[in-house]
Order: structure tokens, then sequence, then C-alpha cells
């Protein structure tokens, strides 16, 4: 029961009367603090609820961003492709095949890097090509070979533009020697019939090969 005090009150008008009067209770009223503990909830509920959109969020942009990278970096690889044979070598500070032509003029051996088109393979075994320029009016070429026989080309080579790295150096070719190239190179038995003297060449032994273009 709960606790109270008793007021004597005097009125002029009629007798005197005791009131009862409960005690002012200051707890909060229970249904005050059912609607006080819903309004929290849904208000932490709110909350949770805005955190999961915004991490969401988050995490789209990063996904979005990580396939924009993913394929420029998949375009660059198929607008670039780089393919090595033998030594793994740079294309940059290549000369022209052009270039090689005129220090040949005046040399015996030079090392470098050259560039060209190649316009000959060996059908056999990739184990040789022939390198020119990509200027049409340039009629020259050049035999190449591979360091120890120790790499190939594809035999489907032929129309590439090449980067090569090794040694240029003038050599003559016997009939022999002439007549077994034209035989890879798949010449008929006439042709072949016809090579009858040695050939003085330019020759290039590569340490490395990359396809350029």
């Amino acid at each position: 029961m709960e606790a109270g005090f008793l007021v004597q009150v005097s009125t002029s008008d009629r007798c005197d009367q005791t009131i009862y009067q409960s005690e002012i209770d200051h707890r909060p009223s229970p249904l005050l603090f059912v609607t006080y503990q819903l309004s929290l909830e849904q208000n932490q509920q709110v909350m949770r609820t805005k955190w999961v959109f915004v991490m969401l969020f988050a995490f789209g942009l990063y996904g979005c961003g990580n396939q924009d990278t993913a394929s420029g970096d998949e375009a660059a690889t198929a607008e670039e492709p780089i393919v090595h044979f033998g030594e793994v070598i740079s294309p940059d500070e290549a000369v022209s095949f052009e270039t090689l032509l005129g220090l040949m003029k005046e040399a015996e051996t030079v090392n470098l890097k050259v560039r060209g088109k190649v316009t000959t393979v060996c059908q056999t075994k990739g184990c040789w090509m022939e390198v020119g320029s990509s200027d049409p009016k340039v009629t020259e070429t050049m035999f190449v070979q591979f360091e120890d026989y120790g790499f190939f080309v594809p035999k489907d080579l032929s129309g590439s533009e090449v980067v090569m790295a090794g040694q240029a150096t003038w050599e003559t070719t016997s009939v022999e020697d002439r007549r077994h190239y034209a035989e890879d190179e798949g010449q008929s038995k006439e042709q072949i019939a016809k090579i009858t003297e040695p050939k003085h060449e330019l020759k290039f032994m590569a340490t490395g090969v990359v396809i350029v273009q």
C-alpha cells in the first residue's frame, strides 16, 4: 500500500473533514518508460540501417574502382603484347635496318640492337630468318641466326617488325649452305639447282629477339 499523509482542513461552511492525499511518487510512469524504450530501440535500428547502407555504398565504389583498373590493365595488355625469344631484351635504343647498313659499309663487325621487318623464316624449324627494311624501296636483307641454336622463332613470323640484339658481320655463305637454306625455305628443286655460287652477305647472330609489331 502506498504511503500517505492526512491533512486536516477547516472551513466555515461545513464541518471539519479529513482528506486523504497520496504521497507524490517521483518515479516515472511504466507507460512512459516503455514508450521511451521503444523510441530508443527504433533510433538505434535506424542508425544501424544507415550504417549498413553507407558500408554497402563504400564497398560498391571500391569494387567499381578495381574493376576499372583491371579493365584498363587488360586493355593495355591486349593493345601492346610483348613476345620474346632467347634473351629478354628491350626494344629501346634499337637502330633502324637502314642505319645498320650504313654502319656496315665501314665495319666488319658491329654489336648492337637493330629493328627490321621479317621477310623469310625457315619453314622446317624456325631456326633462321631474313630481316630487311620496312621501306619497300630498300631491297637488301640480312640473314639472321640464333646464338648456339638456343631458340627458334615462329614459322609464320614473316611480315612482323622485330628488334634483335646481337652481332652483325660480313660472311661468305657456301653453295652447300645456300642450297640447304633454300630447301628450308621451301623452294623448288629447280630453284635450288640454280644456286651455283657462294654469296658474300650481311649476317646477324642474335642473342634475343622481341616482336614489336
